[in-house]
């Protein structure tokens, strides 16, 4: 069939529609609206006590009658000075990300949820289309590029930070004082997070300001007063997927490791893990992942359940990770190249095992996709490709299903 005659089919089969409020007769399409009084809009909110390198500040979000959706960070920091010499591309930070050790969500007083760095950079890279996450690697100084990074240290500059948290996942309702959402960052230390190679003196440089930046939509006051009230009757449950994290130190001198998953109990959808040198852990190291030779993960029993037999690091990094990672990421590999077949090694080497049939899914829209249940008795054993020479961190972090109840006044969050 035509273009033409596909065109004509469609124009005489639109179904027409009345939309009472403008008096028109649209199509069905076209006769959708949301009230006139819902609003769409960003907030800008800065920190309540002082943003500084090495420190611990916050900001409370006391905005009512509100659904939050998306959150990002937001820094203006000056020049890096203190420093002499010659280098291209330097000094530089590191993507913003790994400005902050950890991030606590606390909604009346109950901590929903904590975020790291790792997992937030990992979460960035695999969950967002090549398109989008340029641009999230971009505004935090992209990790890909030092010469981006020293044009935005070498002036005055902002930074913004997109958190993936529970937010995107569930649109959260702020309709009280017992909803009230408080973000506490833990900031690293100014030496951990510039790289001066090359250069001589100390680094300097300080925070003018720091705002959290949230996507939300306003509510009428009557939608707001019904739902609150409905809250009253019965809690609101939304579905998320709270994470999980522990880091496991591997000395010298072995080739293999077997790591028991303590920490990880209940329903994991997936499983991350990144391995770092322990003399690497910050600069440009932090987000320079060594590659492996293979990994299970064993149950109770120490029964393989990851397909019956170890995974290979490339199968892992080509393949799987295809399923589980929405962008060109996970090419970024001493193994990987572009269509144009060029190799682009950005020592991406992150390895997942999900459980999950949709695991971007799953995390995007806090769907139960399916999980393994872990008791805290599970090994990771990996195989490195040969013996360390020097000592490793071994991160690792999951999913696991959670659940959220809001009351009209409470909060709490369990596992399922």
């Amino acid at each position: 069939m035509s273009s033409n005659t596909t065109s004509l089919a469609h124009l005489t089969n639109v179904v027409q529609a009345r939309d009472k409020k403008l008096g028109l007769n649209l199509s069905a399409k076209q006769a959708v609206a949301v009230p006139n009084n819902l609003r769409s809009e960003y907030i800008i909110i800065p920190s309540v006590s002082l943003a500084q390198f090495g420190s611990y500040f916050i900001f409370d979000v006391k905005e009512r009658n509100t659904i939050v959706s998306d959150i990002i960070i937001g820094f203006n920091v000056n020049a890096i000075s203190g420093l002499s010499g010659v280098n291209a591309g330097f000094p530089h930070f590191v993507p913003a990300t790994f400005w902050i050790q950890k991030c606590e969500l606390v909604m009346n007083n109950v901590t929903v949820d904590t975020l790291y760095p790792i997992q937030e950079f990992i979460s960035q890279q695999f969950l967002f289309s090549d398109e989008d996450r340029v641009l999230i690697n971009n505004m935090q100084g992209s990790y890909a590029s030092t010469t981006q990074r020293n044009s935005l240290a070498t002036a005055t500059s902002n930074y913004y930070i997109k958190l993936r948290s529970l937010f995107n996942e569930c649109h959260l309702p702020l309709l009280s004082d017992s909803h009230n959402l408080q973000i506490r960052v833990y900031m690293e230390q100014l030496s951990n997070i510039v790289v001066t190679t090359g250069l001589t003196g100390t680094a300097a440089s300080s925070i003018n300001s720091a705002n959290v930046i949230l996507k939300l939509m306003k509510l009428p006051a009557e939608i707001a007063t019904n739902r609150y009230n409905a809250m009253i009757k019965s809690p609101e449950h939304s579905i998320f997927h709270n994470v999980r994290y522990s880091p496991f130190n591997i000395n010298s001198g072995v080739s293999q490791t077997t790591l028991v998953l303590t920490p990880f109990v209940g329903n994991i959808i997936c499983l991350f893990f990144v391995v770092r040198n322990t003399n690497a852990l910050t600069g440009n190291g932090a987000f320079a992942f060594t590659a492996i030779k293979d990994f299970a993960i064993l149950d109770s029993t120490s029964a393989n359940c990851v397909g019956g037999q170890p995974i290979p690091s490339a199968l892992a990094l080509q393949y799987l990770n295809s399923f589980n990672c929405k962008s060109s990421y996970s090419a970024e590999t001493s193994i990987g190249a572009n269509l144009a077949g060029t190799v682009t090694n950005t020592n991406a080497n992150v390895y997942c095992w999900s459980f999950s049939s949709n695991l971007s899914e799953a995390l995007q829209h806090g769907l139960l996709l399916g999980h393994r249940k872990f008791l805290g008795n599970e090994q990771l054993q990996i195989s490195f490709t040969g013996s360390l020479a020097a000592n490793v961190q071994v991160d690792v972090f999951a999913y696991c299903q959670s659940t959220l109840e809001q009351g009209a006044n409470y909060v709490k969050v369990y596992a399922l």
